[in-house]
């Protein structure tokens, strides 16, 4: 089966992340021809981490030649699978002009806000038809589009996403506590959050808390400014761009996702295959990762004194319970989680 994942670019991003692991494990085997289509540039930074997987930028000069190179390219497919929104109506098109052709147009949708509006309604109009399988990361998000798009409920299923085992070197014994935060500095992730519930702890100084930031982003130096005026006391680090994810997860013992909306959250996966607790918005696919006392929290989202309190359970829990938590989120990834198991369920709807 000769099968294109198609995203908008290989920047940092979890979608992206995501497509890279899936197509490492559809690969393995050589039963399948499988590659990832970019619509971004060969400078991206994702594309380090490709390894040796066949990745081609097809080049953009406007839309209409976007659908013909697209048109070339699916004729020789049997799968292109969607990852970004900016792809859909452009392979939409393409496939709407090779009328003979078998090839399958998958989308998946990795985040639960649903698209609105003329275009999109147009666009949803004309996928009906030519999409074989909407795919949802989260049940959340799939009935979220039923309810706006309901002429689309029975070409859609959810499929739980899942992330390739990550590697967590020995931990120093836990003094205080590490906080993480992994994801881009954009309004929608809400980092900002985090940063007054650290305001709202008496206690916050380096022997008590750390904070460490993974990401980039256009929201980076404001959070940078708020720290300076009333975090000063706080060991705060800001790493910017990191593939590494040994390193991210083995740098905290607590991932805080702040977001206000998620599909099903990559870094949320990450940390559970890494063994690490979580505490994270109650929004969209987090409550199915993340269960009260069991692998984690989970808090109102944009509550800057509830995660405060949560943070504050975390600190001054004993180290049988916190390891106890650990276990239960690394067993929680490997019996629902494992790429292994949501490569095998994407096959299945290719071959449906």
């Amino acid at each position: 089966m000769k099968i294109a994942h198609i995203v908008s670019s290989m920047n940092v991003g979890g979608a992206e992340r995501f497509v890279i692991d899936l197509t490492k494990e559809q690969i393995k085997g050589d039963e399948h021809k499988v590659e990832i289509l970019s619509m971004g540039s060969m400078e991206d930074p994702l594309l380090s981490e490709t390894g040796d997987i066949p990745v081609r930028c097809l080049k953009q000069h406007s839309f209409i030649s976007d659908v013909f190179q697209l048109r070339q390219t699916m004729r020789k497919l049997d799968v292109i699978h969607i990852h970004s929104t900016y792809c859909v109506s452009r392979v939409v098109l393409a496939k709407a002009l090779l009328p003979f052709s078998k090839v399958r147009v998958i989308y998946t949708r990795h985040n639960e806000r649903v698209h609105a509006g003329i275009k999109w309604w147009l666009t949803y109009e004309a996928a009906r038809y030519l999409v074989y399988r909407f795919v949802f990361v989260a049940q959340k998000a799939q009935e979220n589009y039923v309810e706006h798009y309901p002429r689309l409920e029975h070409k859609c299923t959810t499929i739980l996403n899942g992330v390739a085992p990550v590697e967590r070197l020995q931990s120093l014994p836990k003094v205080g506590l590490r906080i993480g935060h992994v994801g881009r500095f954009i309004p929608l992730k809400s980092q900002k959050t985090l940063l007054q519930a650290m305001s709202e702890i008496k206690a916050c100084g380096s022997d008590y808390y750390s904070l460490h930031f993974y990401g980039t982003g256009p929201l980076m130096a404001d959070c940078k400014a708020y720290c300076g005026q009333h975090l000063a006391s706080c060991e705060i680090a800001f790493y910017g761009h990191e593939t590494d994810r040994t390193k991210i997860y083995s740098s905290f013992d607590v991932l805080v996702v702040t977001s206000s909306t998620e599909g099903l959250s990559l870094a949320i996966l990450e940390a559970m295959a890494s063994g690490i607790p979580v505490i994270a918005s109650n929004v969209g696919g987090n409550p199915e990762l993340v269960t009260d006392q069991f692998n984690g929290y989970l808090y109102e989202y944009g509550d800057a004194q509830e995660l405060a309190a949560k943070l504050e359970i975390l600190k001054n829990m004993s180290d049988a319970d916190f390891s106890e938590m650990c276990n239960n989120s690394k067993k929680r990834y490997e019996h629902s989680f494992s790429m292994k198991q949501c490569a095998a369920n994407y096959l299945a709807v290719y071959q449906a």
